[in-house]
Formats: structure tokens, C-alpha cells, sequence
């Protein structure tokens, strides 16, 4: 006989972001469930009701349209939401206010700590919006990231995909051929890279990989260099970077916070491109019958 190792107390499941669900449906359609295999079931059995209800318990700004999902049985060309609009950026920055946005703490975690309110975070996207239009980056456009996980880079990202363009990024410690291999394959018009990073304990310089990307990829028209940090800068070394660049601090300085530009794209707009190991997607595509 089966027995429970664990069960959630009345007042967990209470609060529990699925029992407002339930509750949302109880209140604002009139479904009642009572637990979650009927909960289940029901999204199983009635999907193009469930996925409504998602949109709008999630809160979605956009326009979501009034089709739901369509050409269910066709996984390769199946489509949801195929008359909505929105823009990604515009959900994940509806909140303006003192409230944390960004807790950063580095390796090195003395010298490199940083707290960004969602106000903070909304001007800087702005900033770097604006200087993304002057570019001439559009919807479409291929931005690859070789950055750490900084604020900047959440920030670059958001102003990337508030235009429409899509993002794509490694860490910089892949090595140069890695990326090259990864990005070389996009044709990115905008490389926006750490000039190092820390790992072990130690900063690393990362100017070679940059400029091995830069000599190889001929769409890149424009570069911007982030520095991670003075010790980075400051290592010895014999390499200098290559391609024409602006620093970021440099690039943001003309640029004031204003209201974000925030066009609507279609549900299925591309946002990010991923990699991901071939025996990977393999394993999937057998496991769901298709090889």
C-alpha cells in the first residue's frame, strides 16, 4: 500500500498559488473544483478554457485575442494565443516602484554588491532602450550576449526584447571557440560582452575570446564593453580589444530615463534563441514518438 512520506498543512495548501487558482476559477467562471485531480483533468479535457484562464490569473498585459489554441493535434504546427499581442518586457516591468528588482552579489563578494529597485531597473532598460534605437536595432534583430550574471546583463536583455529583438547568450566562461561555434550560426548585428569574470576565486580576463568573436563574425556591427570589474581591467595583458567599441557607461551617459517604448508582438514572436546539446533534443523527440 502506498503512504504519503510528506503532505502540505491546511494553511500551506491555503496559500498555496495553486489553491488561488482554484479559487479564481470558483470566483471568476463559475468552475468548481475540488482537488487537484479534477483540476487536472479539467485542464486536460477543456484546454482552450484553461488557457484563458492562465492569461488572465497571470495578469498578462497584452491583447489576448479570441482564439485560443489552435491545430491541437499537430504538435509542429499547433498555436497558442494565435491572435494575441504583447511585449515581454513590458509584463516583467510592470512594477515601478522602491521594491527590490535586482539583489547582486559577485563571487568576490565584498567588492561587488549592488541593490536595484524596480525603478532603478525601469530607467536603466529605458536608457539602454534609447541607445539600442540609435543603433538601429529592430524587431528581429539578433543580439547575443557574452556577459556574466550581472544586472547589466538583466538590463540589456529587457531593453533587447522591449524592441522586439531576440536574445541569445553564453557565459563567458565558454571559451572563445565555444561561443564563436554558437553565436556564428545567428549572424548577431550587436555583441555586447564582460571584459572578465570571476570563477574559483580568481578574475579572468576575457578581451581574447572577445576579440576572437568579433574577427569571425561579420555581422557584428556594433560592440559594447561592460567591465566586470577594476581588477579585470586591470590584469596584464597583451591583448587589446579590436573591434570599434563603446564602454557602457559611455553608451547610456546621453541618454535620460524616460517612458519605454513598448510595441506589441505576437504571441509566437521569437524572444530568445537557447542551445542545448544535440542528444538532447534526441532524447525528446524519441520520447514523444517522432524519431
Amino acid at each position: 500500500m502506498n503512504q504519503s512520506i510528506w503532505q502540505p498543512s491546511e494553511l500551506r495548501t491555503a496559500h498555496a498559488n495553486i489553491s488561488a487558482y482554484q479559487d479564481f476559477l470558483w470566483d471568476s467562471c463559475d468552475i468548481k473544483l475540488q482537488d487537484y485531480p479534477s483540476l487536472h483533468r479539467w485542464s486536460i479535457e477543456k484546454t482552450d478554457d484553461f488557457w484563458s484562464s492562465i492569461w488572465d490569473f497571470c495578469d498578462v498585459i497584452g491583447e489576448k485575442g479570441s482564439r485560443v489554441f489552435i491545430n491541437k493535434n499537430e504538435m509542429f504546427n499547433s498555436r497558442f494565443f494565435p491572435d494575441a499581442k504583447l511585449n515581454f518586457a513590458e509584463n516583467l516591468l510592470r512594477r515601478n516602484d522602491s521594491g527590490d528588482a535586482i539583489v547582486f552579489w559577485s563571487e568576490d563578494k565584498h567588492k561587488l554588491h549592488r541593490r536595484l529597485c524596480w525603478r532603478q531597473l525601469n530607467n536603466e532598460v529605458s536608457r539602454l532602450q534609447q541607445a539600442f534605437k540609435a543603433m538601429g536595432i529592430k524587431p528581429g534583430d539578433r543580439v547575443a550576449a557574452y556577459m556574466a550574471n550581472t544586472p547589466e546583463t538583466v538590463i540589456a536583455m529587457l531593453a533587447c526584447t522591449s524592441l522586439g529583438a531576440i536574445w541569445c547568450s553564453c557565459s563567458p566562461d565558454f571559451g572563445g571557440q565555444g561561443v564563436l561555434d554558437r553565436f556564428q550560426q545567428l549572424s548577431p548585428s550587436l555583441l555586447i560582452a564582460h571584459d572578465g569574470y570571476f570563477y574559483a576565486g580568481k578574475c579572468h580576463n576575457n578581451i581574447r575570446n572577445i576579440n576572437t568573436l568579433t574577427n569571425n563574425i561579420k555581422s557584428i556591427h556594433n560592440l559594447v564593453i561592460v567591465p566586470y570589474d577594476y581588477l579585470c581591467v586591470s590584469i596584464e595583458d597583451e591583448h587589446e580589444i579590436q573591434h570599434p567599441h563603446a564602454l557602457w557607461e559611455e553608451l547610456l551617459e546621453p541618454y535620460k530615463p524616460d517612458k519605454l517604448d513598448l510595441p506589441r508582438f505576437p504571441f509566437n514572436h521569437p524572444l530568445y534563441i537557447l542551445f542545448t546539446s544535440g542528444t538532447t533534443a534526441a532524447i525528446n523527440l524519441v520520447a514523444q514518438g517522432y524519431v
